[in-house]
């Protein structure tokens, strides 16, 4: 009786939090982890937490022993890459399948009628493709939520276990954790290609994937499995501040790994999880992601715009997003020394576009380490032939 009213209790907290989210801040989105459990979970309950005769571990008789696959009962069992505290759940076990996507009573279903906007799926590569089409199935029955898959490679092209993932087909999940794109990012300001190959390989990525499919890819330049954005860049505060500028211009949607805007460093997890530096924020970094929320806020051209890139002299790179009678440019120089804007390349961008462009920055010259942003109006550049 009192654990059922400390978990009505936290419902009702969470029932609260939900609606001043969504009033005054942001739309919630869950975190699912259906490849495996905890070994101290309900449903497993090695360290007999919640009875001697309660879970998998303990009663060949349970509910859930037939989730989890038992070599030698009940302390050999399959796990997740072999880390022995994850029991792995068989997703192919019918009961499995409908305590998490069934219509009534599930896991996905109580959740959604609570009003979450949607879920983030841990090692979607560990979920079957019919076990993330009956998500996305059960999802589809609400208006706007949003399924992101954590995978790190390109969603296009991935394969694991042997086996090509139907990511971008349209029947399962609607984007992913765009990884690639955060490695385009750091491989670009560390130098690690030259500008005509980085432009090359984000059109690339931005090609391979369906449009929204791309639009609504969640891009980061730092997880709870990475290493902090400010370590990568060797504690550079304004190749950083030209990551979040990127970050806010790229085709997706950015999302701010909790620190990062304000000066957190921090090596593989767990170093990658430092406390929040309350009263120490770096206020210069601060100010820059306050700068490019804004703006993407208002440009539309950064939400739903086609992606275009301008090379100028292999010194400054210029990203571009437009729709059809509005564009928007962005112009990078990476390097530590001023920079000239002439001998301007392009790729993906429409003739009329190109001119409107080229009249706009003929001429720029930019200081080390900066970054320059431009709105401009450009009626009907999507209906020009050369696009």
């Amino acid at each position: 009786m009192f654990s059922d009213l400390i978990i009505r209790g936290r419902l009702s907290l969470f029932q609260f939090n939900l609606e001043i989210y969504t009033k005054y801040f942001t739309l919630p989105i869950l975190d699912g982890v259906f490849n495996h459990v905890g070994k101290n979970s309900r449903y497993f309950n090695a360290g007999h937490l919640y009875g001697e005769q309660t879970g998998a571990a303990n009663d060949k008789n349970s509910s859930y022993y037939e989730w989890f696959n038992f070599k030698h009962y009940p302390d050999q069992y399959d796990c997740w890459w072999g880390v022995d505290d994850l029991p792995t759940v068989n997703k192919d076990n019918p009961s499995y399948q409908q305590f998490i996507y069934g219509e009534r009573g599930s896991v996905l279903t109580k959740w959604n009628d609570l009003g979450v906007d949607g879920w983030r799926l841990d090692v979607a590569d560990e979920l079957p493709d019919d076990f993330l089409r009956e998500i996305r199935h059960n999802l589809d029955r609400y208006d706007d939520r949003i399924l992101i898959g954590e995978v790190w490679e390109d969603a296009s092209s991935k394969v694991s276990y042997g086996h090509r993932r139907p990511y971008v087909s349209g029947d399962n999940l609607y984007g992913t954790m765009n990884y690639p794109l955060r490695q385009w990012v750091i491989s670009l300001l560390n130098g690690h290609c030259d500008l005509i190959k980085a432009g090359e390989d984000l059109l690339t990525l931005v090609e391979n994937y369906p449009r929204n499919f791309l639009l609504d890819c969640l891009n980061n330049l730092g997880t709870h499995d990475t290493e902090r954005i400010l370590t990568v860049l060797n504690q550079s505060v304004p190749l950083v501040k030209i990551a979040f500028a990127l970050l806010f211009n790229l085709p997706g949607i950015p999302c701010v790994y909790y620190g990062d805007e304000a000066g957190v460093e921090g090596g593989k997890d767990p170093d990658n999880r430092r406390y929040f530096p309350w009263g120490h924020e770096n206020a210069e970094l601060q100010k820059a992601v306050h700068y490019w929320a804004d703006i993407r806020q208002e440009c539309e051209s950064l939400k739903e715009g086609q992606t275009g890139i301008m090379i100028a002299g292999n010194e400054v790179l210029g990203l571009i997003r437009y729709t059809a009678d509005s564009a928007t440019l962005l112009l990078v120089n990476r390097e530590n020394q001023y920079a000239q804007v002439r001998d301007l390349q392009f790729m993906h961008v429409p003739a009329s576009l190109q001119q409107a462009i080229e009249k706009r920055v003929a001429g720029l010259r930019m200081a080390p380490f900066t970054t320059r942003f431009t709105e401009l109006n450009v009626i009907s550049i999507m209906a020009d032939k050369d696009n």
